[in-house]
């Protein structure tokens, strides 16, 4: 069973905030400390500390005790623990998602593109689902591109050629869950 939560880091008071940065690796440390911006330090931070709380009710244990490592191409895992789980941020948000079986998400604020961007990333079939509706060919790019990093986060591959894969596939979209939260596209692929 898959099980996604979003997070607004606005909504992590300081001493969360400074509990769950104490919590972490030396090693994640130094790489959040060297982030130029402190609204980027917050949400690799709470995107870290929303991952632990979901896992620690999932496993009945405290998040202090959950321990989590990277593998050779950045993918996150829980070490000792069979359950899966993928981080994104975006804006003001955070999205992790929690799976018995490998699993991404992406989480992404909706903003004005330009269509050499939807061009670039889209197949011939994604173009016409975009621009078939001139009033939400955004919220469609949007859709389109979260759901393309879910997948490629997934099969822990990194990101490679958008054009690769077409996300309207029959055989993806099975995989495959988006929704729309205010102005935040959400994608979660499950294998």
């Amino acid at each position: 069973m898959t099980m996604f939560e979003i997070l607004c880091i606005d909504d992590v008071s300081e001493s969360e905030y400074e509990k769950y940065y104490s919590l972490l690796a030396e090693e994640k440390k130094k790489r959040i400390d060297s982030l130029r911006f402190e609204k980027d330090k917050r949400l690799s931070v709470c995107a870290e500390m929303l991952a632990k709380k979901m896992i620690a009710k999932r496993c009945s244990v405290k998040p202090e005790n959950i321990v989590i490592l990277t593998d050779s191409n950045g993918k996150p895992y829980v070490k000792n623990a069979d359950i899966y789980f993928n981080i994104s941020h975006s804006g003001d948000m955070v999205a992790c998602a929690l799976c018995d079986s490998p699993v991404g998400i992406d989480i992404e604020k909706m903003r004005e593109v330009d269509d050499k961007l939807i061009k670039f990333v889209s197949t011939n079939e994604e173009l016409e689902y975009i621009y078939a509706e001139p009033a939400v060919k955004q919220q469609r790019f949007f859709e389109i591109w979260t759901a393309k990093e879910a997948y490629f986060k997934c099969v822990g591959s990194g990101i490679t050629d958008l054009k690769s894969i077409n996300v309207l596939d029959d055989e993806i979209k099975k995989h495959l869950k988006t929704s729309i939260k205010d102005d935040y596209a959400i994608s979660v692929y499950q294998q």
